[in-house]
């Protein structure tokens, strides 16, 4: 990966953080884990970790206000290219507490 590509991602990270926060209910708890742009640049999938709330009715909120997401994003990048934003759920910290906890009762 380049660091243009790194750099990239390390803004649209903090812009869709900073913009779910603003746009997102408060009673919602939801990280953004990560981001993964494209090598062309024109897609990035987010990942987003949701905190002992039902996963289904938080990823349809924050499709809800995608587009939203997407302009301030827009706005922030000066590239060529704005990567189109998509969001995914991000299983890691569930699964790890499993592992955690198997290697506890053996």
């Amino acid at each position: 990966m380049s660091l243009r590509t790194e750099k990239i991602e390390s803004t649209v990270h903090h812009e869709v953080a900073k913009a779910l926060a603003e746009l997102l209910p408060h009673s919602l708890l939801v990280t953004v884990t990560g981001v993964e742009v494209s090598p062309d640049l024109k897609k990035a999938t987010v990942w987003i970790s949701v905190l002992d709330q039902d996963e289904s009715e938080v990823m349809a909120e924050i499709e809800n206000v995608r587009r939203d997401v997407q302009k301030m994003v827009n706005k922030r990048l000066t590239t060529k290219f704005v990567p189109r934003l998509s969001f995914k759920s991000d299983h890691g910290g569930a699964y790890a507490d499993r592992i955690n906890r198997v290697l506890k009762n053996l």
